[in-house]
């Protein structure tokens, strides 16, 4: 008797041990290159949002540094992960992880910042999903024109000297990112195919950053105030920072109902960040192209499930060249 209830008891507890363990969750290692970029803070919160948890994700913030996120990669081929997920600090860096990856079979998904085509193709594992960085400055001319009325002569009454130029100031994303440098080189281009002479100022780049746009802000203002009709931004936050400049020294008018009666000159960015969005309510800024960061973050959770369960079902959106997602702009002004 006493030996059939120690063995009841024993097989109980394996039952009790063994029912809490169920197969060993895989594991994802989403990397950020800064935690206190807004829109990649906002693309983050997504893919939290969206996470089912089946899998254990962890998320890891590089900030801002090369040789940070290469230690953090380090650490985690060593350890084991089943996926990567990428957001490069420095676009060259990812062919050190497409490299180390290949070694250790662990497959990569790189977004919003987008690594070289040959470091792409050199691992079958590895994909990209993020967007067009020439759509985003065409679509950002056509946008611009609207605010301008789609008057090539008069500007919609924001050519100050009369001449028909647009004479401009951009704020730019980083020197030699492929983002920045193809958005500014394409919203030029987008505004000379609507029709419209342009003059560039001047080109300050501002790292992406809302304070060193405000702070540059102020050199801009003091050399070329009086003759911008148009500040033209690589992203949201840094037309934030120099329409909060613009503000804090007086170069808007007042508000009635909740909108700015005058206005020094446009302002325009990317991204559709909230409070972008409210300042184009308000009228501070005419507008901005909407890099959609939730459509992203689902898009990164399907491949992923792709990935990591070989099954074509979950994902919805089109892999291009078995390779890419390519999530689409959308405009938004205040009109």
């Amino acid at each position: 008797m006493k030996n059939t209830i120690i063995i009841i008891i024993s097989i109980l507890l394996l039952v009790f041990i063994f029912s809490g363990c169920g197969p060993e969750k895989k594991k994802v290692a989403v990397l950020i290159y800064d935690m206190e970029d807004p829109f990649i803070k906002g693309v983050s919160e997504y893919l939290k949002a969206f996470d089912q948890k089946s899998y254990d994700i962890t998320y890891y913030d590089s900030q801002k540094s090369q040789i940070v996120q290469n230690k953090i990669a380090e650490k985690l081929y060593k350890e084991g992960v089943d996926l990567l997920v990428i957001n490069p600090v420095e676009r060259l860096s990812s062919y050190i992880f497409v490299k180390k990856s290949l070694q250790e079979e662990i497959p990569i998904i790189f977004f919003n910042r987008e690594p070289l085509k040959e470091d792409l193709e050199y691992f079958e594992d590895v994909y990209y999903v993020g967007t067009d960085a020439r759509e985003s400055g065409m679509m950002q001319a056509k946008l611009i024109s609207e605010g301008l009325g789609n008057d090539t002569e008069n500007l919609g009454g924001f050519d100050k000297n009369g001449d028909h130029i647009i004479q401009c100031v951009i704020l730019k994303g980083e020197q030699g990112h492929q983002d920045a440098e193809e958005r500014t080189k394409s919203v030029i281009e987008g505004l000379k195919g609507e029709g419209f002479k342009v003059e560039v100022l001047h080109t300050k780049v501002a790292n992406w950053n809302e304070t060193k746009a405000y702070r540059a802000m102020h050199e801009i203002m003091s050399e070329f105030g009086e003759d911008i009709e148009l500040l033209i931004s690589n992203n949201d936050a840094m037309a934030i920072g120099a329409s909060k400049y613009l503000m804090d020294n007086g170069y808007f008018g007042m508000e009635v109902d909740g909108v700015v009666t005058d206005i020094p000159f446009r302002i325009v960015g990317i991204d559709g960040l909230e409070e972008a969005k409210l300042l184009t309510k308000k009228g501070y800024m005419y507008g901005t192209i909407i890099n959609d960061g939730k459509s992203m973050a689902e898009a990164i959770m399907q491949l992923s499930e792709y990935i990591l369960e070989n099954d074509e079902e979950k994902l919805q959106y089109e892999l291009v060249d078995n390779k890419y997602i390519l999530i689409s702009y959308k405009y938004h002004s205040n009109e």
